[in-house]
């Protein structure tokens, strides 16, 4: 008879915290070498308008989570980087969307690109039988979180 192994709720807890931190120091560093000099969250800003297309400026803080003054901020540095501009909606003439550029694409395309790689690099060192097992685990972790790989970046989950 096989024993079942338990593993105590704050050594997860810890292990995902681990996973998590080298997660942002890879974000941080791959967005930190793009020469547009973008935050993290200036990124995100980009991303999400890549994966989903022009917004208002309400639907894009919402889309990130944060409240409209902060999107308003966010999008006017990042029009003045050449990244994204603003658009007459074409159904609300009092509205505007904001919409990314072909530059504000290459950025996101380069750090996702660097992203890639970084992440690979990693992966590649870990052993094809430990390998399998992570990626249950970490698909695993991802349903629990209420948050699948093709949806936005805001959180799935609910305390």
């Amino acid at each position: 008879m096989e024993a079942k192994v338990s593993v105590d709720r704050d050594e997860l807890t810890d292990a995902v915290l681990g996973v998590s931190r080298a997660l942002v120091g890879i974000a941080l560093r791959t967005v930190a070498e793009d020469r547009s000099d973008i935050t993290l969250g200036q990124f995100r800003a980009l991303a999400t308008l890549a994966d989903n297309g022009s917004q208002r400026v309400a639907d894009l803080a919402a889309l990130l989570g944060v409240n409209s003054s902060t999107a308003t901020r966010m999008s006017a540095r990042l029009r003045r980087k050449g990244l994204i501009v603003r658009e007459p909606d074409r159904t609300d003439r009092r509205a505007t969307r904001l919409e990314i550029t072909p530059a504000g694409k290459a950025v996101v395309r380069a750090v996702m690109e660097r992203r890639q790689a970084v992440i690979g690099h990693i992966t590649r060192r870990i052993s094809d039988d430990r390998r399998q097992r992570l990626i249950e685990s970490m698909r695993v972790f991802t349903e629990a979180a209420g948050d699948g790989p093709d949806q936005d970046w805001t959180p799935g989950w609910t305390h």
